[in-house]
């Protein structure tokens, strides 16, 4: 017998042929004893969503403002007039880069110090433009040395985090596509150095900007699509499911994010304390 696999994107296709099959100039098939297909589907690493400390999915479509999937309750409010616009997955917000931001003033529950976390959204830049220094897609934290966290467009075509006087970064051409930006920081490390950048779901061989410092996130305040203390560097763009995790998500789990989405990419425990906000959302 003869075993042919032919591998199409996410499919693959086994064939079974007897040895002695051949391909006549008439292009019939002959000596065919079986042929058979199997279409196996190709399985994603789920993570638990449980160690998420806030999720915004902007699915509201409407309002002023930005509710958080987890029972952190770290609901946004709208600032200056975003725009609800469809989005990668849903719906999203849309910035104008000019005053246009939404705000967390004393949020709950978010990664502080040098604890390990994960930061992932989807942005689709409105023009490809560089003010020096550059643009803030979100961050949290005080103004001061290694005391904020934020994903950052900086004016070096590179793209990455910054935590107040320093970055960490890869080079970025720019574009207005849609792209998906992760950003993990592993348990048990200090320094800025240490921060891992996914871009569409690939690692990313960062450099640094300026000193490196040791890691000391304050908690608050948290903005999306502005830096977060002082309100300057607006985005200007389109930006959707913002997640923050207390974890450092694997590169499994940020390949399937990026792939699929936050709601299909996590599974929930039915007795988590997600389940039932979780539930609502997969039946949308």
């Amino acid at each position: 017998m003869f075993k042919f696999k032919l591998i199409i994107g996410e499919i693959s296709f086994s064939f079974l042929f007897d040895q002695t099959f051949s391909f006549p100039k008439r292009k019939s098939l002959i000596g065919l004893v079986c042929v058979s297909l199997v279409l196996t589907s190709l399985s994603y690493a789920k993570f638990d969503i449980e160690s998420a400390v806030a999720i915004w999915l902007f699915d509201e479509g409407n309002g002023e403002e930005a509710k958080d999937l987890t029972e952190n309750g770290n609901d946004g409010k709208l600032l200056n007039g975003p725009k609800w616009v469809d989005g990668m997955f849903g719906k999203a917000l849309s910035f104008d880069g000019v005053d246009d931001h939404v705000e967390v003033s004393s949020p709950t529950g978010l990664p502080a110090g040098a604890n390990e976390r994960t930061i992932s959204l989807w942005f689709k830049w409105s023009a490809v433009k560089w003010p020096s220094p550059g643009v803030e897609i979100m961050g949290y934290g005080a103004n001061a040395n290694s005391q904020r966290l934020g994903l950052w467009i900086d004016s070096s075509h590179a793209l990455g985090i910054e935590t107040c006087n320093y970055g960490r970064v890869f080079p970025w051409g720019g574009d207005t596509d849609w792209h998906h930006l992760a950003v993990v920081y592993p348990p048990g490390e200090t320094s800025t150095t240490k921060f891992k950048l996914y871009f569409d779901g690939v690692l990313q061989p960062g450099s640094d900007i300026g000193t490196a410092q040791t890691l000391n996130t304050a908690s608050s305040p948290l903005a999306i699509g502005v830096l977060p203390t002082p309100k300057v560097y607006y985005f200007n763009g389109i930006i959707d499911e913002v997640a923050i995790f207390s974890e450092a998500l694997s590169e499994e789990y940020i390949k399937n994010i990026n792939k699929r989405g936050i709601v299909n990419a996590a599974t929930v425990s039915p007795s988590g304390k997600l389940a039932t906000a979780w539930g609502k959302m997969k039946t949308q």
